[in-house]
């Protein structure tokens, strides 16, 4: 059961490996679809960034830099 369903950051800043911005966002809106933190699983059902920077850039090796973020959101593989 889920006691809320919306949370709201203001100014969010999400930077890369070499503090480059990705995002700067004055707020964040994420709306909740399922919420199990004794199993860490969060599940959105719509983001939303009012007036948002978004710069999505790739490096001389043709990487990403949201490619570490996604790498860390990633869960891990069962051992």
């Amino acid at each position: 059961m889920i006691f809320f369903n919306r949370v709201v950051l203001k100014d969010v800043l999400l930077k890369d490996q070499h503090s480059d911005t990705i995002l700067l966002a004055p707020s964040m809106v994420a709306t909740l679809k399922k919420l199990k933190p004794s199993e860490k699983i969060i599940n959105l059902s719509r983001l939303k960034f009012e007036f948002a920077t978004v710069r999505v850039a790739m490096d001389t090796a043709k990487i990403h830099n949201l490619k570490f973020i996604v790498d860390a959101l990633r869960k891990p593989p069962d051992s």
